[in-house]
């Protein structure tokens, strides 16, 4: 049974996007950074991570465990269309280790209004 030409570019398209993830996740796990929780309290809230690398902070607005649901202020994030990056898996490894699966199983609740404004281009 011969794939089709689509079939066979959407398979290429997972590939590498599963290959992208896996890279992204190993440098989570291997690369040194920090972190700092803006509400200790909780797993969702807003932390700064930063690269022992570059030493440039990203702000992660950690909102659920799936991709697609945090929000990371680093370039990768923006254009890599994952929807995660190593800053949001760094954030979430490190909520995953200090609460409970009670505390993560808790939806996200929106406090307060919040406005983003892009910066230049």
């Amino acid at each position: 049974m011969a794939l089709s030409a689509e079939l066979l570019q959407r398979l290429h398209r997972i590939h590498r996007q599963l290959s992208d993830l896996r890279e992204r996740q190993e440098r989570a796990k291997k690369e040194r950074m920090k972190i700092k929780s803006a509400s200790a309290g909780t797993p969702w809230t807003d932390y700064t991570v930063t690269s022992g690398l570059s030493g440039k902070s990203y702000r992660v607005s950690m909102r659920g465990l799936s991709p697609g649901e945090s929000y990371c202020s680093c370039p990768d994030y923006r254009t890599n269309t994952l929807g995660t990056c190593k800053h949001v898996m760094y954030a979430l490894r490190r909520a995953k280790s200090t609460f409970s699966p009670a505390a993560l199983r808790r939806p996200y609740r929106r406090q307060d209004v919040s406005v983003h404004t892009p910066g230049p281009t």
